[in-house]
């Protein structure tokens, strides 16, 4: 599996950044760069801050102290079209569609690109009819999304984002109430969009194997700090998954998968 090719610059660089609740720190003075065009996977225990990071990725939240920086510029400075037309966020739990045909649903990506008081026009219809066809919904348009499965609801809001046309996805936990198979589907589509598009993609998983199989980099965090963030291959010994999972780990070496396993021991 190739590499997905980089921008040759920073999507994301988080400076300083924290964030408390209650007063406690969930995420704690975070130095972070994050490559444009790349899959990071964002792992770490649960109530480590990947969620609050993401959220800040996506301006769902601001810092109380630090600067987060979006191609070189504050988040904060960028309007909230201007910045929807190019950060598109799946939050851990979508909203309900309960209702909306697949079509209805992917059209609201369209949203910052027209307003609501703006023309459906022929440009949107391309781009609606482009991300059904490329998260392969084709056969599911004209249906109701409750009726989907979980892993076709998954596909339908991803296809939402593509209608977005935004250059970077920010997913939390896109896989979490997903089996086995459909896991792999989601983030196989993930992969192929960012190579094929130069997307930057900033995903919550809990599955190291997951990440480690679909991402191009790693950044692990732990009490709301960066505890590691490298590559693969660098993530991937035991003594880092140990320090960060805080358990005794294992690497296997798999002949035909072509990447290491890590498992508890």
């Amino acid at each position: 599996m190739e590499p997905a090719r980089g921008t040759g610059g920073a999507a994301f660089e988080l400076k300083g950044v924290t964030v408390r609740i209650e007063g406690r720190p969930v995420v704690d003075d975070v130095h972070l760069t994050l490559e444009g065009g790349r899959v990071h996977g964002l792992i770490g225990p649960n109530g480590s801050g990947k969620s609050t990071l993401i959220q800040l990725l996506a301006r769902q939240i601001p810092p109380h102290s630090g600067e987060v920086l979006f191609r070189g510029r504050p988040v904060a400075s960028l309007t909230a079209r201007a910045f929807a037309r190019e950060v598109a966020y799946l939050p851990q739990f979508s909203p309900s569609a309960d209702g909306l045909l697949v079509r209805e649903l992917v059209a609201l990506g369209r949203f910052p690109w027209h307003g609501a008081l703006g023309r459906f026009g022929p440009r949107d219809r391309a781009k609606v009819d482009e991300a059904i066809a490329r998260a392969g919904l084709l056969h599911m348009a004209a249906r109701r999304v409750d009726t989907l499965s979980g892993g076709e609801r998954q596909r339908a809001w991803l296809a939402m984002l593509l209608a977005q046309d935004a250059s970077c996805l920010l997913l939390d936990e896109p896989t979490s109430a997903l089996d086995l198979a459909h896991q792999m589907d989601v983030l196989a589509l993930v992969r192929d969009l960012s190579l094929e598009r130069a997307i930057t993609v900033v995903v919550i998983l809990h599955d190291i194997n997951l990440a480690a199989r679909h991402c191009d980099s790693i950044v692990a965090l732990g009490a709301g700090r960066v505890v590691f963030q490298g590559s693969v291959a660098q993530v991937m010994t035991a003594d880092v998954l140990q320090r960060i999972y805080a358990v005794p780990m294992g690497i296997t070496h798999p002949r035909d998968l072509g990447q290491p396993i890590g498992y508890p021991l």
